[in-house]
């Protein structure tokens, strides 16, 4: 009986340890879920096949969509053609060999059919054999910058047209 006794509370120990694990292990899945979906930043993790399988609510706010209208769709639906193709041919066999990117230049293109310059840089979570089995990437919206960029080359070239116009009159 004394033996039986033993056994049981041992077993019963052992039970509320794993059930204080395990409830552990939720609470932290459920910060890491909160932490990913409100981050003021665009996050989305894709499969190996190229599929989403989750983007924060900033994405998605960004974007235009609802999150079950992008959950399962390929990621490159919502690229130009240029980047689909730079993603589909280049970029993605790098990624899936090394489990890294970083500064990738994409142009989305929102539900409104709004498009968006992005850089976007991600890393591999890999399974316990060491295979990526899914992406974590974020993605920067640089439209404004490559705009003032653009205007900036603009004012330089026509800086650059109006001193040779003044030094020719200068010779004159």
């Amino acid at each position: 009986g004394l033996l039986v006794y033993i056994l049981y509370q041992l077993a019963a120990r052992e039970l509320t340890q794993r059930k204080e694990a395990e409830k552990k292990l939720r609470l932290s899945e459920e910060r890491y879920r909160h932490i990913y979906h409100k981050t003021p930043i665009m996050l989305h993790s894709i499969d190996t096949e190229g599929r989403i399988t989750r983007v924060s609510d900033h994405w998605v706010e960004i974007m235009g969509y609802q999150r079950d209208e992008v959950i399962g769709e390929q990621l490159t639906r919502f690229f130009t053609r240029e980047s689909r193709d730079f993603a589909i041919n280049s970029i993605f066999p790098r990624f899936f060999s090394t489990g890294f990117c970083k500064d990738i230049p994409y142009t989305y293109v929102k539900k409104n059919q709004e498009r968006i310059d992005i850089m976007l840089s991600c890393y591999g979570v890999r399974n316990e054999e060491g295979d990526i089995i899914r992406s974590l990437a974020v993605s920067v919206d640089v439209t404004e910058k490559n705009l003032a960029q653009k205007d900036l080359q603009i004012a330089k070239e026509k800086l650059s047209q109006y001193s040779l116009d003044l030094e020719g009159k200068v010779k004159k």
